[in-house]
């Protein structure tokens, strides 16, 4: 409902919704950014794997991690084969 109000169609999107206390936990113990950020959005990218190991963070503002996001996004797609 909340992609969908907000124009996202892209099934490829996962969206959050909890209190702010679990939101925040997950954020800070699991994915390890902080969740004391405006809107509880972080300006960076996690890659997590399909075992749940976080694999990389990358700056969304800065080309060089967004072309290692994409390197290493297509090594684990290879692990996958």
């Amino acid at each position: 409902e909340y992609a969908a109000a907000h124009g996202v169609a892209d099934d490829r999107w996962v969206f959050i919704r909890g209190e702010r206390a679990q939101v925040g936990d997950l954020c800070e113990n699991g994915f390890k950014v902080s969740s004391d950020l405006p809107g509880m959005h972080t300006t960076k990218f996690v890659v997590v794997d399909a075992a749940g190991k976080i694999r990389g963070y990358y700056d969304y503002d800065d080309q060089a991690a967004l072309d290692r996001l994409e390197r290493d996004v297509a090594q684990l797609v290879s692990e996958l084969e």
